[in-house]
């Protein structure tokens, strides 16, 4: 067996890394990052993270405000948001906390259009399920009853567009019917009724701004349900007072839905972030969701972003040193146990390194999916 050889190589005045026994073959260590999958504890952080999640965790779980708070954490895609996120539901379990969790994946009932009636059926079935919360089993059924109504109103809305249009046909057929089988001339008033009747059911159908309007406007006129949705309301929000527990709503990846479903999870937080002992934590890439906001710069995104994000924190960013000893642990275990080159010239591979390499790696992500290439 050959002797080991060791060989240190240095990069920016710190060496780079240090191979095995020559003539081996390259192999993964346990130390190589190709796993992509975010890290789920705090024992996993590699970027001094750490303190950031905890002293986050901390905050949430001390929120005794009288309505919900609305906290946020804006970073790219492949800047470990995800990881961070999982890192503070770590420290609240490990803390004893008395929050309790709930991850709500809008992208699930975004596709389905019913985000609304999904949220409450998460938070009902999370309420009712933990024997710690005060009242559980009572508020989980106002929260259902809530829902309920919430979706019938909906339904109501909905159904009115189609009840008109098909209204709109049935007064233009029996305007036209009678123009076919009689004289023309005899029925011609009726025709021209008929014929705008049709017209204005194809522009509803088309284009359902106007009927929308009209549905509002009916909708509104009911104010026996109104009032009776509103008094539902402060109902639920007395019984979310005395749970006892932060119930955290954790909504990860909201730059991944289309503009529509980017809007519609945010008109949920924005009518629901009035119940006390709610936390809501919500993770996304800022400049793309104040884009789906934006609505064709009809409203400003980052105004009716700020009216409901109470706090909002950028993702601790990772320095250029610790990529650096990312990419390195990865090259490094690679090439580990490599046969030794000693025409190996270190001062050029450090400046290949530098200004070749290290460009192509702007998160932690990045890494692991050259890692995983490999």
């Amino acid at each position: 067996m050959r002797a080991a050889q060791r060989r240190r190589w240095w990069v920016a005045g710190r060496p780079f890394f240090v191979a095995g026994e020559s003539g081996s073959q390259p192999k993964m260590t346990e130390h190589s990052l190709a796993p992509e999958t975010p890290i789920k504890t705090l024992a996993g952080d590699q970027l001094g993270r750490k303190s950031f999640a905890i002293a986050l965790a901390k905050v949430i779980d001390q929120w005794s405000g009288h309505e919900s708070l609305v906290l946020a954490i804006y970073g790219p895609w492949g800047s470990g948001k995800t990881s961070l996120k999982n890192m503070v539901l770590d420290a609240l379990t490990q803390s004893g906390s008395r929050t309790a969790p709930l991850e709500f994946t809008a992208w699930e009932w975004a596709a389905q259009d019913k985000v609304f009636e999904g949220f409450f059926k998460e938070l009902s079935k999370r309420i009712g399920s933990d024997n710690s919360l005060k009242d559980a089993a009572q508020t989980a059924k106002k929260v259902q009853m809530y829902a309920a109504m919430l979706s019938a109103a909906a339904s109501i809305t909905g159904y009115l567009r189609t009840v008109l249009i098909c209204s709109l046909l049935a007064v233009g057929f029996f305007g036209i019917a009678p123009a076919i089988f009689d004289n023309w001339y005899f029925h011609r008033a009726l025709t021209s009724i008929g014929v705008l009747a049709i017209l204005a059911a194809a522009a509803l159908a088309a284009s359902g701004s106007v009927a929308d309007k009209v549905a509002v406007y009916l909708a509104a006129k009911s104010e026996a349900t109104r009032k009776s949705i509103g008094e539902l309301k402060k109902e639920l929000q007395l019984f979310t007072a005395r749970l006892g527990k932060t119930v955290l709503v954790v909504v990860d990846d909201l730059d991944r839905l289309t503009p529509d479903e980017i809007r519609m999870v945010f008109q949920l937080v924005k009518a629901n972030a009035d119940f006390p002992s709610l936390v809501y934590l919500l993770l996304f890439q800022r400049d793309t969701v104040e884009s789906a906001l934006s609505r064709n710069n009809e409203v400003d995104g980052a105004q009716f972003l700020s009216k409901i994000v109470h706090v909002g924190f950028d993702i601790p960013k990772i320095t250029r040193t610790q990529l650096e000893e990312a990419v390195e642990s990865v090259v490094g275990s690679l090439v580990e146990g490599g046969p030794a080159n000693p025409g190996f010239d270190s001062a050029r591979w450090g400046k290949i390194f530098l200004s070749g390499v290290m460009p192509y790696f702007r998160t932690l992500r990045d890494v692991k999916i050259f890692a995983n290439a490999q």
